[in-house]
């Protein structure tokens, strides 16, 4: 039979454990919600209905508030599209700029990651773990 103190540990021990599993679930649940959200902002029907679903207009507003937010959006992929070319000029002028400092493995490196993210956009990887600039061989 287990002692009052090792019952209290085992179940302390065991809601922490529980806490943080709900924990990660819930935070990955709200955050690929988030994210999708904002995907879906780049076609004309995913940005007016996430408007929608946080204005919740009434009848009599629906349409005006429609029509605002059609003529909001090209602008906004008006922006996002010069956002775009600016970063590939930034992009650009970084290379070459780097280049004639980088060994081929490097430059093909910059390229595939940083010239052709892969398709979702998200590249975290490292190239090799623990060995960054300020890292002890």
């Amino acid at each position: 039979m287990l002692q009052t103190n090792t019952k209290s540990i085992v179940i302390i021990v065991s809601i922490l454990v529980l806490g943080l599993i709900l924990g990660i679930l819930s935070t990955r649940f709200l955050i690929k919600g988030r994210v999708s959200d904002f995907a879906d902002m780049r076609n004309p029907k995913g940005f007016v209905n996430l408007f929608e679903r946080m204005l919740d207009p009434s009848d009599e507003q629906a349409d005006a508030v429609k029509n605002i937010l059609d003529s909001h959006h090209e602008r906004f992929l008006v922006l996002r599209e010069k956002h775009l070319e600016d970063m590939r000029t930034i992009m650009d002028s970084l290379q070459s700029e780097l280049e004639p400092h980088l060994s081929k493995d490097q430059l093909k490196r910059f390229e595939e990651r940083m010239l052709h993210p892969n398709p979702r956009g998200l590249d975290h990887k490292p190239s090799r773990p623990g060995k960054g600039r300020f890292d002890k061989e």
